[in-house]
Order: structure tokens, then C-alpha cells, then sequence
């Protein structure tokens, strides 16, 4: 999606993923809990909270890396 913004020129791209990631890290704190309780969900976010392998972590690191490059966020 940011590269998107970046070919496009059409910043709802980018708003899309950061608001995104904001999302995930305003409740991460709600879904730590609940993967805590119930344990890590199979789908959605569990890659984020359940990190085992590079498949696990890999790409949404890279996207956290270009998002932060957006905008500093230190969560």
C-alpha cells in the first residue's frame, strides 16, 4: 500500500496502512490479553504477537519498517 501511494501519488493508500497499524497497536495490549487467556488466534494478528518464524515475522517487519519511515511511531 505504500508503495502504491508512492506510484499513485494517492496518499489513501498510505493513510490505509498507517491507520492499520495504528489500529494494532492502540488494542495490543486487548490482544496480548486475550492470546494470553485464549491463546494466539490462528489468523489475523497472531503473527504479531506469536512470532516463531521469519514467515511469522518477516514481512510484517519489513512493513513495519517502510510504515515507520512514514511516520515515527515508537510503538
Amino acid at each position: 500500500m505504500l508503495l502504491a501511494t508512492e506510484v499513485t501519488g494517492d496518499a489513501r493508500y498510505q493513510d490505509y496502512t498507517l491507520k492499520n497499524f495504528d489500529f494494532v497497536f492502540d488494542h495490543l495490549d486487548y490482544f496480548r490479553k486475550q492470546a494470553a487467556e485464549f491463546g494466539p488466534p490462528a489468523r489475523g494478528f497472531r503473527q504479531l504477537l506469536d512470532t516463531r518464524a521469519l514467515d511469522d515475522c518477516g514481512a510484517i517487519g519489513a512493513a513495519l519498517v517502510k510504515a515507520y519511515a512514514k511516520k515515527q511511531d515508537p510503538r
